[in-house]
């Protein structure tokens, strides 16, 4: 099966794995912030910048902290609706 190659100047920011199946890169932090960039930090509110997704890494609760770090941040649009 044939793949496509990344544009030349991109070729050397990728490595490659898995027997060359598989390419790995690092992502933009503006577009794929961490929690500690996007929350504390705000700097991508300061750029005016919209993230694809924030990587919620470390909380010093259970989960139930970041969904309301996500709430916050107005980015948690799902609310639980109660035990069913």
């Amino acid at each position: 099966r044939a793949r496509a190659a990344p544009p030349a100047s991109d070729a050397r920011k990728l490595m490659a794995a898995y027997g060359g199946s598989l390419q790995l890169g690092l992502l933009p932090n503006h577009l794929f912030p961490s929690g500690h960039l996007f929350f504390i930090q705000r700097a991508l509110h300061r750029l005016g910048a919209t993230p694809v997704a924030v990587h919620l890494t470390f909380q010093n609760c259970d989960q139930s902290g970041k969904r309301h770090r996500m709430r916050e941040g107005g980015l948690w649009l799902l609310d639980d609706v109660g035990p069913p």
